[in-house]
């Protein structure tokens, strides 16, 4: 399944930055303007055989700010908004009461703020969880959040906010 999209959001709010130096950024929350994002989405699943699923998703999407009573900000992409995003998913049951899934996530690059400044690289991570189901109302489960650790930033003002590491 798929979806097409064009949205307009009028009188938007977001961080706007109103000064910045080495040493101090200063923003404050107020209108942006009108952001335009137009793209697509889709998912296709797929039964790999009788006892594992395999599902892949992926959006586009195209975000800029379109108008906006601080000309500057016209045209720029809108912050924190990843142009590619994608996942899968593969679940295994190995027996009736044992089962796995691994999944992944990717992230294109985006920008942190407004003024299109600070970079926020693209990443992946990936997940592994197993479940042994002991009776109809019980089951043990253990999973692992960001297998191959690796770093990456979800944001880069005042210091960089990390992505979780490695948990169990």
């Amino acid at each position: 399944r798929g979806t097409v999209f064009l949205m307009d959001v009028d009188n938007s709010i977001g961080n706007r930055t109103i000064s910045f130096s080495p040493a101090q950024i200063i923003r404050h929350r107020e209108n942006i303007g009108t952001i335009r994002s137009n793209g697509l989405e889709f998912e296709v699943r797929s039964e790999m055989s009788d006892s594992t699923q395999a599902i892949v998703r992926y959006q586009f999407t195209s975000s800029h700010i379109r108008k906006s009573s601080v000309s500057t900000l016209e045209g720029l992409r809108t912050p924190q908004v990843p142009a590619h995003l994608a996942s899968f998913e593969v679940d295994r049951k190995w027996t009736k009461a044992f089962s796995t899934n691994f999944q992944g996530r990717y992230s294109s690059d985006q920008f942190e703020d407004d003024l299109n400044r600070f970079l926020l690289e693209s990443y992946f991570t990936a997940d592994l969880s197993a479940i042994y189901q002991l009776n109809l109302n019980w089951g043990v489960f253990g999973t692992c959040e960001n297998i191959f650790n690796k770093r990456y930033e979800l944001g880069l003002v005042p210091y960089p906010t990390l992505g979780a590491p490695r948990l169990f």
